[in-house]
């Protein structure tokens, strides 16, 4: 029974082949008959459009992250909208600067302020060290005179040579008392100085990251490309 079914389709398709064929030069003869236009054959390009489903993936693409900043929040006053085309340089991403702004504005007052200090640091030690040389020059002179009245003991009494020894041992104890206290001044005043310094180096660096942070709340587009 299977072989004789693919008998007939087998006889059935050259059938149709057949008639084709046939159909073929009937068509061939009449158009020689008929007058059928013609027309010459360029070579061009061909537009096919095609409708379907899929996913586009670009061959390159940027993630911009929020910026590192320390302490604060965030707060977005401007953001490129979806699907918008962008060029390299454009903001995409903009946050509201203003406490930073302050931040900037409070650490140049502490610079101010520091630079203040340190003139007066300056100052204030110039003035002792002033005071201490009168001082170390007074306290010194003090010793000479004490010792030349000591040289005059063998000429006066016991007595007065008693107390003129006395004055040169009084007069020397308020020298070297006199010079650990100017050595003193001159630690205090360098310490007072230092920690002026610091600060006044600590605003500048404070200086420095609001102004950069500043900077980072605008963010620019690193390449060309459209935004998702």
């Amino acid at each position: 029974m299977n072989g004789r079914i693919t008998q007939t389709v087998a006889w059935l398709s050259l059938l149709i082949l057949a008639c084709s064929g046939v159909a073929c030069r009937q068509a061939s003869a009449l158009a020689g008959e008929l007058d059928v236009p013609t027309t010459t054959v360029k070579q061009a390009d061909v537009q096919l459009k095609i409708l379907t489903t899929g996913a586009l993936r670009s061959k390159e693409s940027r993630v911009i992250p929020a910026p590192a900043i320390a302490g604060g929040t965030l707060q977005i006053v401007k953001l490129a909208r979806f699907g918008v085309q962008v060029h390299k340089g454009e903001v995409v991403l903009e946050f509201d600067p203003s406490q930073q702004e302050y931040n900037l504005a409070q650490n140049r007052s502490d610079l101010l302020q520091a630079e203040q200090e340190i003139a007066k640091a300056k100052a204030d030690a110039a003035v002792q060290t002033a005071e201490d040389q009168t001082a170390l020059l007074k306290a010194k002179f003090a010793v000479r005179r004490a010792e030349l009245e000591v040289s005059k003991n063998e000429l006066v009494s016991k007595i007065d040579a008693q107390k003129n020894v006395l004055a040169l041992d009084e007069a020397k104890r308020a020298l070297a008392q006199l010079q650990q206290d100017i050595r003193s001044h001159s630690a205090s005043n360098k310490a007072a100085l230092a920690i002026s310094e610091e600060k006044r180096h600590k605003a500048h660096l404070a200086m420095d990251q609001a102004e950069e942070n500043i900077k980072k709340m605008r963010i620019t587009a690193p390449i060309d490309g459209l935004v998702v």
